[in-house]
C-alpha cells in the first residue's frame, strides 16, 4: 500500500472517530448529559451532567450508555491513526527531500 492511501486511511479512521466523539458531544449537550455518569431506579432512567439529573426513556439511556462505550473503544484507534498520519507524512517529507519516489 502506497503512503499516500495509508495517510487517507488514517486521516478516514480519525475523521470517523471525531464525529462519533462529535455526535455523542452534541447529544448529550441537548438532552442533559450522558447514561454512564446518570442512573436508573425503579423504571425511572438519568442521564447526568455535572451533578444534574434529566429523566430520560429506557430507549435513550441504553443508546447513551453504548455511544459512551463505542467513544472508549474508537478513541484509541483515533489516537493511533492521528500517530501514523504523521509518521507517514514525514516519511513522504524525507523521500521527497531525498529524491525517492513513493
Amino acid at each position: 500500500m502506497s503512503i499516500g492511501k495509508k495517510k487517507r486511511l488514517c486521516l478516514a479512521i480519525a475523521a470517523a472517530g471525531m464525529t462519533n466523539f462529535f455526535v455523542f458531544f452534541v447529544v448529550a449537550l441537548l438532552m442533559g448529559g450522558d447514561a454512564v455518569n446518570g442512573y436508573q431506579t425503579d423504571n425511572h432512567y438519568f442521564v447526568a451532567n455535572h451533578g444534574r439529573y434529566t429523566e430520560v426513556s429506557r430507549s435513550f439511556f441504553l443508546y447513551s450508555r453504548v455511544h459512551v462505550y463505542t467513544i472508549f473503544c474508537t478513541w484509541p484507534f483515533v489516537m493511533v491513526s492521528l500517530f501514523l498520519f504523521d509518521r507517514y507524512k514525514k516519511q513522504q517529507v524525507t523521500a521527497r527531500d531525498e529524491g525517492k519516489v513513493i
